[in-house]
């Protein structure tokens, strides 16, 4: 997924409520809790996270 980190919105300041940061926020949290995803950020440019299904 690309644009992940929104200019660094979605890291900077909490009371940011913009919809587009505030989507990205919720998706980030729910792929960081799901035990099943294999997920790695790469803070390059407005970031890019690879999620990948773990394999059983």
């Amino acid at each position: 997924m690309d644009n992940t980190l929104w200019s660094g919105r979605v890291l900077g300041d909490k009371k940011d409520m913009d919809t587009d940061t505030k989507a990205l926020r919720e998706l980030a949290d729910s792929i960081a809790a799901n035990s099943t995803l294999n997920k790695t950020l790469l803070p390059i440019r407005d970031g890019l996270l690879v999620v990948r299904r773990r394999s059983i």
